[in-house]
Parts: C-alpha cells; structure tokens; sequence
C-alpha cells in the first residue's frame, strides 16, 4: 500500500512526465484492477491521458470496470496520440456499441488514426454501423474507408447487403 501511494503521489506530481509516466504504469503492474479509479483521475490530466487510457486496457484480464465512456469522449481529443489509444482501447474492451463513435475518425488528418479506425471497426465486427454508410449511396473518403472495413469482415450479412446496394445504385464511382 505504501508503493502505491508513493507511485500515485509520484504520477500526479510535477515531476518530469517521463517519471510520472513510471509511476503511472508501475501503479497499474501493482495494483492491477484496483489501479482503475486512479488511472481514471490521471486520464483527466492532458499530458498523462494517452499513457492512462493504455494503462487501462493494457491488460485484457483486467478489463473489469474499465468506463467506455471516457474512451469516446477520447476519440474527440485534439491529440492524435490521445485518439489512437482510445480507439485501441475500445477495441480491447470489445465496445461494439461504440462504433457509430469510431466513424469519423475513418478519415482522421492523422493517417495512423484513420488506419487504426478501420481496424477497430473490424475488430468490433461494426457490421450494421457499416452498412448504414453504405446505404446513403454516396462516394465519400468515409464510404470508401467503410469499404475497407468491410472487405475485411467475412459475414454472409455484409454480402448480401452489397450485392443489394449494388443493384439499387447506378452511380458508376459508388458502384
């Protein structure tokens, strides 16, 4: 108990962000699930954020109490680091419900984001948030960022959808 107050004094100090970062991940190595609440205090902090979201889905046995919204509330942050490790997060957590969260960032300035976005859709099997895009019947950077999300999930759903949206569509580029 007294290392994990020293580590936690330690990571939400003002010491350099290199030994806070220390902290951060030995306090979870320590403590495991019962590191959660701290970690999810430490998320708050700007320069801690991304190391305390990945922090908390390290560890695929620790996943218990593990808040999915602070990990779609992240898909908005400014920093595209911050970005990536909530979408890695919600990924291991195995958040399919948060997949319509996980779209825009298909086309994220940040191509490490965007290639990511693909694969945690994947990952979630976000089969119908998919095909929902794809039934607006537009070309778009999104569509064909859906496109490749798709191409990827082997459902019997997902062709047949195409084939149906295939035969609806005249638009030569959508097609």
């Amino acid at each position: 108990q007294v290392f994990v107050e020293g580590l936690t004094k330690i990571a939400a100090g003002d010491d350099p962000l290199y030994a806070r970062v220390a902290a951060l991940f030995t306090l979870k190595q320590l403590d495991g699930e019962e590191s959660h609440e701290t970690l999810i205090k430490l998320a708050a902090k700007d320069d801690l954020r991304e190391f305390a979201l990945r922090a908390l889905a390290d560890r695929k046995t620790q996943l218990k109490g593990v808040p999915t919204k602070l990990f779609v509330e992240a898909l908005e942050d400014s920093n595209p680091r911050v970005r990536l490790q909530a979408l890695i997060g919600l990924a291991r957590l195995n958040q399919a419900n948060a997949a319509a969260a996980v779209m825009p960032l298909l086309t994220d300035n940040d191509p490490v984001v965007a290639h990511t976005a693909v694969r945690t859709l994947v990952a979630l099997k976000a089969v119908e948030p998919c095909l929902e895009v794809m039934a607006t019947g537009s070309s778009s950077p999104t569509v064909e960022a859906v496109v490749q999300v798709l191409e990827r999930l082997h459902d019997e759903r997902v062709v047949d959808e195409l084939i149906g949206l295939y035969a609806k569509h005249r638009d030569a580029t959508y097609r």
